[in-house]
């Protein structure tokens, strides 16, 4: 006989927007189902991923009651340097030079922002946590929705679809999807220097694609570098011959790179769903949206997304609405899409700019980099935005 469940939301995904939005949803008092198709966070094999979290989002995560002790685990981004290497050009942000006492962020393993994030959740009262399930289908009836899973069935006014780029919950929903790929390929790594970074983060424009050098704890940095896919096989191959390519491009004064480690590789693209929230369904992180990584914004805007979804909700509590109604949806939808577009416009622009490799572009480059430099209120605005606000 399968089981049955009654609950207010159901949450499809348990990674770290599914389980940011359980405890966020805490106050409300509401019961909560999430729905992982993963094994519980240790039987899990050892993720090798970091994250970028903009000062922003670490605001939200206190907020949340999640950040905790993960500042001791984190290492600070103190700076950011915008670099061109056809030109030359260079660009820092330092929060100092605006008299702000905060970092521009941090840089975190993702293990332990989702420790912390499923520690947080573990105290929610109301919270089920069902590991290792498939969906299978749903269907609405009234004022429930219902999902079924390969172990149970759970009723609920709301099913919120966190469950990534490759999400499942997004196809439930009946909505244009804006869509395209890049023909470019991130691979992500560790990697091992010989001196210290002093919590400064690169943003490199190569010929070859953006290459992004994260400082994280101790002599060590997160790669994320944006390749053409006939590059690909010197960077997943022999390590020697991705150390040559990467210290070829890379001019940083942390010198000659000396290792690599955790080297994975994702095809990238924009999708973006025309509506956020239909059917009693709501998305949410990266199931609504997907965007290049050029200005490591992904996760920051998952984020804000748990922040207007929970708004819309409490909303919707303190006036006694239908939580899963289309007037609670659409107002969600209105809140976030803005966001969605203009961040993916900016990283769109960027890459699209940088890849530019004629005489006029490169100097119209230079330029440019040389304009911000020169005007405080527009480089400490580009500042903020980078930082989250």
């Amino acid at each position: 006989m399968i089981n049955t469940h009654e609950a207010d939301i159901v949450i499809v995904g348990g990674g770290l927007v599914g389980g940011a939005l359980a405890k966020s949803l805490a106050p409300l008092g509401l019961k909560i189902c999430i729905v992982d198709q993963a094994p519980p966070l240790n039987k899990q094999q050892h993720d090798t991923r970091t994250t970028a979290i903009a000062a922003a989002s670490a605001s939200l995560l206190r907020e949340w009651g999640i950040w905790g002790n993960l500042e001791q685990e984190a290492q600070v981004i103190s700076k950011i340097v915008v670099s061109d290497q056809q030109n030359g050009a260079a660009l820092t942000f330092d929060p100092r030079d605006f008299a702000r006492s905060e970092p521009m962020g941090w840089m975190l393993h993702n293990k332990n922002l989702r420790e912390a994030i499923a520690n947080a959740a573990s105290h929610v009262e109301g919270l089920e946590w069902f590991y290792e399930e498939k969906c299978e289908k749903v269907a609405t009836a009234g004022m429930r929705i219902m999902l079924t899973t390969n172990k149970r069935e759970i009723k609920a006014k709301l099913l919120i679809g966190a469950d990534g780029r490759g999400s499942w919950v997004r196809g439930l929903i009946n909505t244009t999807l804006s869509r395209w790929h890049y023909d470019q390929v991130a691979v992500t790594a560790i990697l091992h220097h010989p001196h210290e970074h002093n919590g400064v983060a690169v943003e490199h424009f190569t010929p070859i694609g953006p290459l992004a050098f994260l400082p994280m704890q101790g002599k060590t940095s997160g790669l994320v570098w944006s390749i053409k896919p006939h590059l690909l096989s010197k960077l997943m191959k022999e390590a020697s011959e991705a150390l040559s390519l990467i210290n070829s491009s890379l001019e940083d004064h942390r010198g000659q790179i000396t290792k690599i480690d955790a080297r994975r590789e994702y095809p990238l693209e924009v999708i973006l769903p025309r509506h956020l929230g239909k059917n009693r369904i709501a998305l949410a992180g990266d199931a609504a949206h997907c965007m290049h990584p050029v200005a490591g914004q992904g996760l920051n805007v998952g984020l804000r997304d748990v922040k207007r979804l929970v708004e819309s909700i409490t909303w919707a509590v303190s006036l006694g609405l239908d939580i899963g109604s289309s007037v609670v949806l659409d107002h969600y939808t209105k809140a976030s899409r803005p966001d969605h577009l203009s961040m993916t416009a900016v990283t769109d622009g960027l890459l699209r700019v940088f890849e530019l490799s004629s005489r006029p572009a490169t100097f119209a480059r230079k330029m440019g980099l040389r304009v911000v430099n020169m005007v405080p209120f527009l480089k400490k605005r580009l500042m903020l935005h980078a930082m989250g606000y």
